[in-house]
């Protein structure tokens, strides 16, 4: 069991991470316990149980009373020394705003965060960035399009960032690193902690070819608070958020509004209209962000010379994959009930709905209410 002692001869990149692994400790929570004289003070603060008034003062409301308890209890269990060798193990770094690759962006942040734990190339922030974030259920329109776009500004030299999430980031930064480029991603749980599962070959090249950064210590799991915490890491880093395919809520738009509160210009790429991946984009074009159709109106958003830069156009619409054309042999221009596209079509339901979906975005079929038919 460690030692008030033990503490006090660690360093402070160790105490953050320290605090940073304790459980249910978000960043408004984090920062009351770091307090104004940060990491290692904050920790033997926490302690000592004769700071539990004043601490309880800084923490924001609705902080469960028995919090520090429970923190407490976590710290004494933890060894300073098995923290500080697990980092080195995995080739871990710890970045407080005073670390000199602590990034720029972050610093002057409304919240910034207070400990960043970085995996990978820190030259990746060394250039202008921007996002490119989406649904994870997205068509194949999205990740096509995400995938062009990712490949396209790496051409032109800009960074991408994104959240390692399925669907439209993963295929944003697959575009990235085909590109030969160097991805930032910023996730939700630990870097030793891989999610989603699926993206473990991503996850690994970009941390080998690019950077992985989190706010969340070694070994904690993506809770779902973690998200919306990391959108706004991911909007903080960037010069632009491009919102590829999106619903009308969810992380997207949270990462939207985390774009504005910080004068982050935001674009949008347009979808089908009546496609429910494209409802969120739709809507934020008809409230007035940037239309991108390709890599040319990010560069000129940017200020970059597009006439030498230009990437070539973005198709609107990617030749269909092998299941949506099976589907579409079965489609007639009569409305057909759904239960029997799938019968004929031989497919599961779910890769039926997946394909529709694609065919509506494509614009070779319109459904509703359980009925489907081709688009003459």
């Amino acid at each position: 069991m460690s030692s008030a002692e033990e503490w006090a001869n660690t360093s402070d990149e160790v105490c953050a991470a320290a605090l940073a692994g304790l459980p249910s400790c978000w960043a408004a929570r984090l920062r009351a316990l770091f307090g104004e004289t940060g990491a290692r003070e904050g920790l033997l603060r926490l302690l000592d149980h004769h700071n539990d008034e004043a601490l309880r003062k800084l923490l924001p409301p609705r902080t469960p009373f028995d919090s520090l308890g429970r923190w407490r209890s976590a710290l004494q269990g933890k060894s300073p020394a098995a923290i500080e060798e697990r980092l080195k193990r995995l080739g871990v770094a710890v970045w407080l705003r005073e670390h000199p690759l602590y990034p720029l962006a972050l610093q002057d942040d409304p919240e910034p965060p207070l400990v960043l734990f970085s995996r990978g190339e820190a030259d990746a922030l060394q250039r202008r960035r921007v996002a490119i974030v989406g649904t994870r259920r997205c068509t194949a329109y999205g990740r096509n399009i995400a995938k062009k776009l990712g490949a396209d500004l790496t051409d032109a030299g800009i960074g991408v960032v994104s959240g390692l999430a399925i669907g439209i980031d993963g295929a944003a930064h697959d575009g990235v690193l085909a590109a030969g480029g160097h991805p930032i991603g910023v996730v939700g749980s630990g870097l030793d902690v891989v999610y989603p599962r699926r993206h473990t070959s991503l996850w690994n090249r970009t941390a080998s070819e690019g950077l992985l950064l989190s706010e969340a210590a070694l070994g904690m799991s993506p809770e779902p608070w973690r998200f919306p915490e990391r959108n706004r890491i991911i909007a903080g880093l960037s010069e632009a958020l491009i919102v590829v395919e999106s619903g009308e809520a969810g992380g997207s738009q949270i990462t939207v509004d985390a774009a504005i509160a910080r004068g982050v210009d935001v674009m949008a790429v347009p979808g089908p209209v009546g496609s429910a991946s494209s409802a969120g984009t739709n809507k934020l074009l008809v409230e007035g962000v940037f239309p991108v159709l390709g890599a040319a109106e990010v560069l000129a958003l940017l200020g970059m010379n597009t006439a030498k830069q230009r990437a070539e156009p973005l198709r609107l619409f990617e030749p269909l994959s092998a299941e949506a054309t099976q589907v579409l042999a079965v489609l007639d221009f009569v409305p057909t009930p759904t239960e029997r596209i799938v019968a004929e079509a031989g497919l599961t339901t779910g890769r039926v709905m997946c394909a529709l979906e694609e065919l509506a975005a494509a614009r070779q079929a319109k459904g509703g209410g359980g009925w489907w038919s081709r688009v003459a």
